[in-house]
């Protein structure tokens, strides 16, 4: 795989195991990280693991539903390294489970607010940057916004919209050189909360994945982006792409009252 030293990244929601292991992958791979979390011990916790390696890395905190915070870290970004290639939006991934009759605005709105939004306003704020330097961005979606879930209609439709959003983008900024793609993992995370009150029921679903196990952040959801990023993917744009052990060919891995 081509080199990608020299180059700058922007990651946001690193304060969560799948931003923090991309960030991690990418640093390896020689890429100055910037990153952008919501929350200032989240953020320094992701900090002081790169650190500790040497990596080139600067921060600042910014909430996904506020749009000036988001501008202000892409220029501070640019400040900093004086570029910027690629652009990574983990995400602040807000979710809850509601039977569709009984979700209100404000839970499909706060949906949109930190899935779409978000990710939207920082790719057109990094936009000038990248058409510099043929960037690349990459859109995490959780697994479970991927697959229709019981309970997840506000998330589903925030996924199902930042992946419209992003194939849209691939289409109209390709002139420029610039690739987008979209990310489905699974990993630890995209558990943890619902397997600390639900662990049997989880291990039951994980052995209905055909590789029946959980990603690792860095080695499996990591090397997924970094291989987006890179040049081996320079004619790949537009595309969802799976790193979920091959999730999506079986039952949910997460729903209420399945057994």
């Amino acid at each position: 795989m081509t080199s990608l030293g020299g180059q700058v990244a922007l990651v946001t929601g690193v304060g969560n195991t799948i931003g923090a292991g991309i960030a991690v992958r990418l640093a390896m791979e020689g890429v100055s990280l910037f990153l952008v979390d919501a929350s200032n011990d989240a953020l320094e916790a992701t900090l002081e693991r790169l650190r500790t390696h040497g990596f080139p890395t600067a921060s600042k905190v910014a909430d996904s539903t506020n749009r000036e915070e988001l501008n202000a870290s892409v220029e501070a970004c640019v400040a900093t390294f004086g570029r910027l290639d690629i652009l990574i939006n983990a995400g602040d991934h807000r979710q809850s489970w509601q039977a569709l009759e009984d979700i209100p605005d404000t839970a499909l709105t706060a949906a949109f607010n930190s899935q779409v939004l978000g990710a939207f306003w920082t790719m057109q704020s990094a936009l000038p940057h990248l058409r510099r330097n043929a960037g690349r961005i990459v859109n995490v979606v959780a697994v479970d916004g991927d697959s229709v879930v019981r309970y997840r209609g506000a998330y589903k439709a925030a996924c199902d919209a930042l992946k419209a959003i992003s194939q849209t983008a691939a289409f109209e900024w390709g002139g420029d050189n610039i690739r987008v793609n979209v990310l489905i993992p699974l990993a630890e995370s995209s558990v943890k909360d619902y397997r600390e009150s639900h662990s049997e029921h989880v291990e039951w679903a994980l052995r209905q994945l055909p590789m029946q196990r959980l990603g690792d952040p860095v080695r499996d959801i990591g090397g997924a982006a970094l291989f987006l990023v890179s040049e081996d993917a320079q004619y790949v744009t537009g595309h969802v792409i799976y790193a979920d052990g091959g999730q999506f060919l079986a039952p949910a891995v997460v729903e209420p009252e399945r057994r």
